[in-house]
């Protein structure tokens, strides 16, 4: 059933999605067109054609970011049509575990979320391959090896630790964004009678607030002790941040697995 679930929620974010990814990328071959033609130019005689494209330029960069902030947006409805529209009447009449429910739709709206970035990267490279004529390109890709093999060569111990610790945070925290954001949403669905969207977009920007409220409280005053001592680092305040981090992970997880199964019965 698991399976199922994850087939059926994948593929109605599909259609919407794989269309606004295309606009992404549309989008970015825009911009590198714009800027392309820009550069390449003679002097001020086409300023109307120059004034034109700088306004398709702006008009795409803010595009990009609107799309991107759409396909957040439709992750989130989606999951919320699951659990407060009239389509939850047959989600939760589903022969399937609350494991199961909740499991499918978060490897959704994780996976949909790796792929907007992945897609919003894809867009940034065909703006720059598309702006920048070949020659430089093939430059700058052979200096960027060049770095890279530098780099790699100079690598030690502390270095891969520094790239691991980064590596975890960056999983650590994307698995949070998608947690919190289910737990707002049931949340705002088991403690709202009425105005279920509305609850759901305040509980949204409260979790927000109350995440960042709490990490400072909590990090702060430690920070301060440990510097006015002289044994503050980088490294103590990364590792309160992931503890912080991974506590509001369990808690989230937990606390929306327990409301609902215990308020909608779903086992």
């Amino acid at each position: 059933m698991f399976l199922k679930i994850f087939r059926h929620e994948f593929k109605k974010l599909f259609s919407v999605t794989f269309i606004l990814f295309g606009a992404q990328l549309l989008l970015g071959l825009f911009v590198g067109v714009s800027v392309r033609i820009m550069t390449e130019m003679e002097s001020a005689l086409n300023v109307f054609i120059a004034s034109s494209l700088s306004g398709v330029m702006m008009f795409s960069v803010l595009a990009m970011g609107v799309v991107c902030a759409a396909i957040s947006i439709l992750i989130v409805y989606r999951f919320y049509r699951s659990i407060s529209s009239d389509e939850a009447y047959l989600t939760f009449s589903l022969p399937a575990t609350t494991k199961e429910q909740l499991g499918a739709r978060f490897l959704v709206m994780y996976l949909y979320n790796l792929i907007s970035y992945v897609v919003l990267i894809l867009a940034i490279g065909i703006c720059v391959l598309t702006a920048v004529p070949f020659p430089q390109i093939s430059e700058m890709l052979s200096s960027v090896m060049e770095d890279l093999r530098e780099l790699f060569l100079q690598l030690d111990v502390s270095a891969v630790l520094y790239s691991v610790e980064g590596i975890f945070a960056l999983l650590v925290f994307s698995l949070l964004s998608v947690s919190e954001t289910m737990f707002a949403v049931i949340l705002a669905h088991v403690a709202a009678k009425k105005h279920k969207a509305g609850a759901t977009v305040g509980m949204l920007i409260a979790l927000g607030y109350a995440e960042g409220i709490l990490f400072e409280i909590v990090t702060l005053p430690v920070t301060l002790a440990l510097a006015v001592s002289g044994r503050y680092t980088l490294q103590v305040s990364y590792f309160l941040t992931m503890i912080l981090a991974i506590a509001f992970l369990v808690v989230c997880s937990v606390v929306s697995y327990r409301l609902i199964d215990r308020k909608l019965n779903l086992d």
